[in-house]
């Protein structure tokens, strides 16, 4: 899925991961802290470098991570993702959202101007 010298910038959190260990570390720790996380998949577009994905975040964080305590209550975010490809494996990932995603309100609760 990645290529040897893939890597991940995690612009939230100010992490970037390199290489397949490093993808794979990110990634586990992330899944350990939010095992019940899911993305949706809002919106996606395919630009001559790559494709740029917009996604909505939700789960409970029941482990900290290294940078955060962890409050035990459902989440909701909205995240992007800019995907860069060398042949059909990702070579890059640069992912950004909201670091207080735990005290973001639900994308329905904002207010609307009209």
């Amino acid at each position: 899925m990645f290529t040897e010298d893939a890597e991940w910038a995690d612009h939230a959190f100010c992490i970037r991961a390199k290489g397949h260990s490093g993808v794979e570390k990110h990634f586990s720790i992330w899944v350990g802290s939010v095992p019940n996380f899911t993305m949706n998949l809002t919106r996606c577009w395919e630009v001559p470098e790559g494709v740029v994905a917009m996604y909505d975040g939700k789960g409970t964080m029941t482990k900290d991570l290294p940078d955060l305590k962890a409050q035990g209550t459902p989440f909701e975010f909205q995240g992007f993702l800019f995907i860069q490809f060398e042949g059909s494996l990702i070579r890059s990932i640069d992912e950004t959202y909201t670091h207080a995603y735990q005290e973001t309100p639900d994308l329905d609760s904002y207010p609307v101007t009209s």
